[in-house]
């Protein structure tokens, strides 16, 4: 990694610069060792900790945007109508840190940067979730990539040799489109689901149940990618029910679009 060199002699005009060069080789090096899992400098994870309980959620630390940050436990807000919990940089300042310039002016240099949990009505679907991955979800993940054929078999929704008994629901079933939708479980009990499944035109707002052994232990929301048959489309809400049920957002969805499951991982509950 970088280093700044400190043993010259002849009186060194340190400047701000020379600390902003330093920072950013520390970054640096905590993005190489990243990068060995696949995990490019802007990705958002839970690295250890924020689970919630009780109402509250527990302290740890997030990597949000590829700054590493302190979380202190609170208490989980409210959302109010169509809102979204995410994880947000909070910044406050330490007063120990406010100084006097040589201009006479007093400024505050102690910046405290940490991760807290908000609530806001989002659209865009860059931001962090409260229920985003953790970090070790992430090496599982990888880990099953490298060793291949030693997780669960791939089930499909709906067949009744592989699917351990799921089937689509409602009236008018929702189907696969073009890609099946599966799921299985790798060796560290993390849940993959993928496939598509097209909208049929009296869409219930339950496509299938996942079944026990491969459910969360919470209710978990993700933002899941959308289309038309035929053109390009946005984003869909997805809940991950703890009782197995997967559940796009009501009025995130019309007929005859597809919704992909290719981002939906989880812990199991069991």
């Amino acid at each position: 990694m970088n280093k700044l060199k400190t043993d010259n002699t002849g009186g060194w005009p340190l400047e701000l610069d020379d600390m902003d060069f330093a920072e950013a080789a520390v970054r640096e090096a905590f993005y190489g060792l990243m990068s060995a899992f696949g995990i490019a400098p802007q990705d958002s994870f839970i690295i250890s900790g924020c689970a919630p309980d009780s109402g509250n959620y527990d302290a740890g630390y997030i990597c949000l945007n590829g700054e590493i940050l302190k979380v202190v436990g609170a208490v989980i807000p409210t959302p109010g109508g169509g809102e979204v919990l995410y994880w947000d940089l909070d910044i406050t300042y330490d007063t120990a840190g406010r100084e006097q310039f040589e201009n006479s002016s007093t400024n505050d240099t102690y910046q405290i940067r940490r991760g807290k949990l908000k609530s806001a009505t989002l659209t865009a679907d860059t931001y962090m979730p409260f229920e985003a991955d953790t970090l070790a979800e992430k090496l599982a993940t990888l880990a099953i990539e490298q060793i291949p054929n030693v997780q669960d078999p791939e089930h499909t929704v709906g067949d009744g040799a592989t699917g351990l008994g799921t089937t689509f629901l409602g009236s008018d079933p929702w189907t696969s489109y073009n890609v099946a939708v599966k799921f299985f479980k790798d060796i560290n009990g993390v849940v993959h689901l993928s496939g598509n499944v097209l909208v049929p035109t009296v869409a219930g707002t339950q496509i299938f149940q996942l079944p026990v052994g491969y459910r969360p232990a919470q209710d978990r929301s993700v933002i899941l990618s959308r289309s038309r048959v035929f053109s390009s489309g946005n984003s869909c809400r997805c809940w991950i029910r703890a009782n197995g049920m997967i559940e796009p957002q009501s009025g995130d969805f019309t007929n005859a679009e597809t919704i992909n499951f290719d981002s939906i991982s989880f812990k199991s509950a069991s």
